[in-house]
């Protein structure tokens, strides 16, 4: 893809939204990603505080190379699972404005 496909498109491509961020603000991308129905996987310190493990995707500890990898596993070969998480990621990012 190059600089102008549309966002939107490249979230709509994914099945899965990594993001196990380090320390976050406020990730925006985040947000984005959940209205896109993606399972989120994260980290305490990124998208933790609105991402509910287990309901909307996976939290990790983000130093954890073995829970990260595991997690995105569970959900790359979990396409059950992933749609499960969509749908309930999508009714929780309408909480947000």
């Amino acid at each position: 893809m190059d600089c102008t496909t549309n966002v939107g498109a490249v979230y709509d491509e994914a099945d899965i939204f990594a993001f196990p961020s380090l320390e976050e603000g406020s990730g925006v991308v985040t947000y984005e990603a959940m209205a896109h129905r993606l399972s989120v996987l994260t980290s305490p310190m990124g998208a933790g505080a609105i991402v509910r493990d287990g309901t909307d995707g996976l939290v990790a500890a983000p130093y954890d190379s073995d829970a990260l990898v595991e997690s995105l596993r569970k959900l790359a070969f979990s396409p059950e699972l992933r749609s499960q998480m969509g749908d309930s990621v999508r009714q929780q990012a309408e909480k947000f404005t």
